[in-house]
């Protein structure tokens, strides 16, 4: 009875895992941001290991001028917190001295291709607002 108990218990775990990953996976691909002073900025998300990242692959001046980079990791801890839901650590770049901030953020999918970004629990960024993102790819 404990060994059936167990591999249900196994199983059970397992398709829980790959659930979680799949749902994860609606965040995967090209995301562009459409408002604000760093509007056309494009981030990518997808799987490291086990764990998402987003990196950003377009770059506009605006943003290169705050100490943006092409292939900066932007957005980083990414955790499902519930359907449609997650939070991520936001690294934001300080203009002048170029350091960084670790904000906590939250991302609500809106519809499938759009999601907004606002401040998560503990917010140290000093630029404040929602962003609003629009998925440009799958991939």
């Amino acid at each position: 009875m404990k060994i059936n108990i167990s591999i249900f218990a196994v199983i059970f775990l397992s398709l829980f895992s790959l659930s979680n990953l799949h749902a994860q996976d609606n965040l995967i691909g090209t995301w562009e941001l459409k408002d604000g002073d760093f509007a056309g900025a494009q981030l990518k998300v997808y799987k490291d290991g086990s764990n998402l990242e987003g990196k950003l692959i377009t770059v506009p001046q605006k943003m290169m001028e705050s100490c943006y980079n092409e292939n900066d990791v932007k957005w980083m801890n990414i955790f499902k917190e519930g359907d449609g839901k997650y939070s991520i650590i936001d690294i934001v770049k300080v203009k002048g001295d170029c350091s960084e901030i670790y904000s906590s953020k939250n991302i609500n999918f809106s519809n499938e291709n759009t999601v907004s970004v606002t401040a998560g629990a503990i917010n140290t960024d000093p630029t404040g607002g929602s962003q609003k993102w629009t998925k440009v790819n799958s991939e």
